[in-house]
This record gives structure tokens, C-alpha cells and sequence, in this order.
């Protein structure tokens, strides 16, 4: 069975409009769940490889399928100072509502997200790494930073640039049902009503669509539901279909590709509060030697993936090759309880959001009876998207927050490709702090701070390195993503792990 990606490119431009005799060229996506925050950016974290947000709106940078920062609403970019960089900016962009981009339009997003009434977005954290910025010209711009940052341009490839007006006159609800935004379309149906999200073709976009006029993208949250839409013939395009799904809609002559992407799903356990049994480190390495890795990967993923001992994927900068996952070793976990007070075990609640992610639910059994196996008994408790983003963001389980001990979490090497993400969100600065190592803190401020490429590898290495054996998470596995689609479907490419519908197109079904 065939597991690569084929990238069909469509080579020839889209000119002019459509004839209005002529039906509109719809790809229906099946997809697990419309954006938390609608079309506020910044309201959650794009992981999917389908999200309407990237569809809205561009950041200055991308990171592209290779991993590479590539250019997007800015050209060009270059360090003048440790604490300044200064963008050159796409000439001749505007927002799909018809106000202009340019260098004030990325200063009044930056500076919106710097308010305090913007701290409780999730991506509110990115704005924190610039100080101010500074307009050169409508089409330049510096971003001075409090302290040198060596990836400040990664970091902007998170901040989605909004259309300024729209967002100071509407106010972040208002504009989040109707967005204005650069990207290759626009919403005309958030399908409250429907549960179906219909975006139109945005033709003044600097990406506009090739040969796609719309995009119905229909909620189904059970991947059963995804896969039986797709042999139904009621969509075209499925993202994250059952592995178990693979050989069935292969045979019936759809396209499937299985991508893995730069996030190593995780638990992550209640270290902070000194009363969790998790406090203790020998616990936390306890966890990650009780698990059956391997047999997962094996079973449950039909080796699509391995598992990890730390929270980085080759080719992303930062992965250190001598860490080796722990391994699936029950006596040693026993041992290191005992040692730790723990000798007949305790019992803990733990809370995972899991669309999106293929067969998550028979994951989290297997890893309740190993836990169950060294006297461990956790009951998983699945949350929607909104509760589970509460917890992560906050930091705080305890109390009338759901007395959690452990949450689903990832290792995000996957925003910049980099690891200082993942590192950064089990640290001490993160807002609502989910992991706190005050020792580790210099080491993390002098690997933002190196500019030579291969001394800050070997800082980011030393780092996950450090953090392989505090253990805050028990490792799992790198995600990845399912699509499946129709012959009909043609010119499947991806902008770093998000599908590029702007590029797709659609024959005769």
C-alpha cells in the first residue's frame, strides 16, 4: 500500500470568472470540527491539516512543505541588530475587504495582541516576543525584540495578519463571523445551523484559488463518519479517516496519503502541585517506562510511527538522535513507585481532546490497562475542544477545573519546525504554566539568543536532552495526518502541513 505523498501540481492559470450558466466547482470536505473561535486567529492554535484560519488569512513567514521558512506576506527579512529585524513587505495585497496590507496594518496586529483585554488568546504568547514595532514605509517594517531572538522571523510565521479597521471597528466576536483576512478565501457560511462551512473562491487574494470556486467543508466529528462520507460520494476530499479505514477505501479506488507532522502527542503530568504523586520525579519517569510503546505503533498505528523519548522529530532543527525512547520496561516502573511512596500504586483522572487524531480512544485504553499493569488506575475523560484548550492554556487542572492530573498535550516542533515551541510551552514563561524548571530557564534564553545555527542545534539538543529525563510528559508518538480523496481530486500539495486548497482542483465527478 502506497503511503507517499503525490503532489500533483495544476499548472494552468485561472482567468476570469465563472460563467454564470455553469455550476461553481465545490470540493466538499469532510473534516472533524469547525475552528474553535471561528475566524478569530488567535484564538487557538492551527495543529489540523485542515483549518479554515490558514484559508483566511497569512502570517509575514510560512513554513513550507520542506520545512524551510519561505516568504509569505513579507519578502524578505534580515537581522540589523541582536534585537532588530527588519521585513520587506508583498507589494500590492489587500484584505478581502478591501482595505490595504502594509506595514501598518502588521503594527496595529501586533499591537492589538500586546492590549491587555487580548491576553486570554491562545496566540496572544506569540506577540509577547516583540517589543514594539516600528514603521520604515508602507512596505518595511522593523520588529524589535526585548532580548536577541534568533527565530523571530519563525515566530511570526504564528501571527496571522488581520485587516486593522475591521478588527478595531467590529471587536474580536464580531469579526470572527465575519473575518477579513489576505488568504485564498473568504466565509460566506459558518454553518451554525448546518454544520457546514462554506467558503468562497477570494480572487483579489495574493493566492487566490487556481481552479476551485468553493469549499464545503461539512462537520464530522467520529472518523467512521468522515470515511462513509467519502464512499457515499457526499464528499471529495476526507481528512483523518481510521487506519483501520485505509485498506477499505483503497480498494474501492480512493486516494489515500498518510503524512506524519511534527507533533509528538503526549500526556502531560501534574508536576507542580507538590500533593500530586507527579511531583515526583521518579513517578513521572515511572510512567513512561510502564507504557507499551512499541506495541501501539505496531498494532494500533500499523507502524505509521515509532515511539519517541522526546519531543522532536527528525528534521526538525533541534532533534537530538542520541535519545532514545524509554523503553516498555513494567519491573523498573514498579521499582521507581515504590522508591517514590508509591508501592501499591494511585489513582488519577486524566482529560484528552482527541479529534482530529486517528484512533485516539484505542490508544488511551491500551494505556490505561499498562498503568492499570504497575498499579496505576487512570480514568480518561474526553473533552471538547474548548475545555481541553482551557486546561492547556491555563495551566490549571485542579479544583472546580476537573481535578486532572494528567492532560493530552503535544510537542509542537511543527510552528517553526523548531524546537524551542515545545520547549518553551513546558517552561517557565509559558502563560498558565504546565511545567516549571527553574534551572533550565538560562539554558532556554541562550538558545533563543544564538544566532550560529549549528551552536544553538547543540543547546536545543542539550535542552531536550535535559528534558527527556525530567520526564514532564509521558512520550507517545509523532501525529500524522490521513487524507483520503476521489480520483476526481487532483493537485494535492500542502503550505508545511495544512493542506493548499488554493492549489487543488476539481474534474468531472
Amino acid at each position: 500500500m502506497k503511503r507517499l505523498v503525490s503532489v500533483v501540481l495544476f499548472a494552468a492559470a485561472f482567468a476570469g470568472s465563472v460563467n454564470a450558466a455553469e455550476p461553481p466547482r465545490t470540493l466538499r470536505v469532510a473534516f472533524d470540527d469547525r475552528n474553535f473561535g471561528l475566524g478569530n486567529p488567535y484564538a487557538t492554535i492551527v495543529t489540523d491539516g485542515v483549518n479554515t484560519i490558514v484559508l483566511l488569512f497569512d502570517a509575514l513567514t510560512s513554513i513550507g512543505e520542506n520545512g524551510a521558512l519561505d516568504p509569505a506576506l513579507a519578502t524578505g527579512w534580515e537581522a540589523i541588530s541582536p534585537t532588530r529585524w527588519r521585513f520587506s513587505l508583498r507589494p500590492g495585497v489587500t484584505f478581502s475587504n478591501g482595505e490595504p496590507f502594509d506595514a501598518a496594518a502588521v503594527a496595529a496586529t501586533i499591537a492589538a495582541l500586546k492590549r491587555p483585554e487580548a491576553q486570554g488568546f491562545y496566540m496572544a504568547a506569540e506577540a509577547r516576543a516583540v517589543e514594539r514595532v516600528e514603521v520604515v514605509d508602507p512596505l518595511t517594517l522593523d520588529i524589535v525584540t526585548p532580548a536577541p531572538d534568533a527565530i523571530l522571523p519563525k515566530r511570526m510565521s504564528l501571527i496571522h495578519i488581520v485587516a486593522p479597521k475591521a478588527w478595531a471597528e467590529l471587536g474580536p466576536q464580531k469579526f470572527a463571523l465575519s473575518p477579513a483576512g489576505t488568504g485564498p478565501f473568504t466565509v460566506q457560511d459558518w454553518g451554525e445551523k448546518t454544520g457546514r462551512v462554506v467558503m468562497a473562491a477570494n480572487r483579489a487574494s495574493w493566492r487566490a484559488p487556481k481552479a476551485l470556486d468553493r469549499l464545503e467543508m461539512f462537520n464530522a466529528p467520529e472518523q467512521a463518519a468522515r470515511t462513509q462520507a467519502l464512499m457515499s460520494g457526499r464528499a471529495d476530499f476526507a481528512y483523518n479517516i481510521g487506519f483501520e479505514d485505509l485498506d477499505l477505501v483503497e480498494a474501492a479506488g480512493f486516494k489515500t496519503v498518510v503524512r506524519p507532522v511534527a507533533f509528538v502527542n503526549a500526556l502531560v503530568l501534574q508536576s507542580r502541585d507538590p500533593a500530586s504523586p507527579m511531583h515526583d520525579v521518579r513517578v513521572r519517569r515511572a510512567l513512561n517506562y510502564a507504557v507499551d510503546k512499541a506495541t501501539i505503533a505496531t498494532v494500533i498505528y500499523r507502524g505509521t510511527t515509532q515511539a519517541n523519548g522526546q519531543g522532536i522529530i527528525p528534521g526538525v532543527t533541534g532533534y537530538n538522535p542520541d535519545i532514545a525512547p524509554y523503553p516498555f520496561d513494567p519491573d523498573k516502573a514498579k521499582r521507581l513507585l515504590a522508591e517514590a511512596g508509591f508501592a501499591d500504586g494511585f489513582s488519577v483522572r486524566a482529560a484528552y481532546w482527541g479529534a482530529g487524531l486517528p484512533e485516539v480512544n484505542a490508544m488511551y485504553a491500551q494505556i490505561a490497562q499498562d498503568f492499570a499493569r504497575v498499579g496505576v488506575k487512570v480514568e480518561f475523560n474526553a473533552l471538547t475542544r474548548a475545555e481541553w484548550l482551557e486546561l492547556w492554556a491555563s495551566g490549571d487542572w485542579t479544583g472546580p477545573r476537573g481535578g486532572f492530573g494528567m492532560i493530552s498535550g503535544t510537542w509542537n516542533g511543527w510552528s517553526y519546525n523548531d524546537a524551542i515551541r515545545a520547549i518553551e510551552s513546558y517552561s517557565c514563561r509559558k502563560p498558565g504554566i504546565l511545567f516549571c524548571a527553574p534551572e533550565l530557564e538560562p539554558l532556554i534564553d541562550a538558545a533563543n539568543a544564538e544566532f550560529d545555527p549549528a551552536v544553538r542545534e547543540r543547546k536545543l539538543q542539550d535542552l531536550l536532552a535535559r528534558y527527556h529525563d525530567l520526564a514532564p510528559t509521558l512520550y507517545l508518538f509523532a501525529q500524522s495526518h490521513i487524507y483520503a480523496h476521489s480520483p476526481n481530486v487532483a493537485g494535492l500539495s500542502f503550505r508545511h502541513d495544512q493542506v493548499a486548497f488554493e492549489n487543488m482542483e476539481l474534474t468531472e465527478r
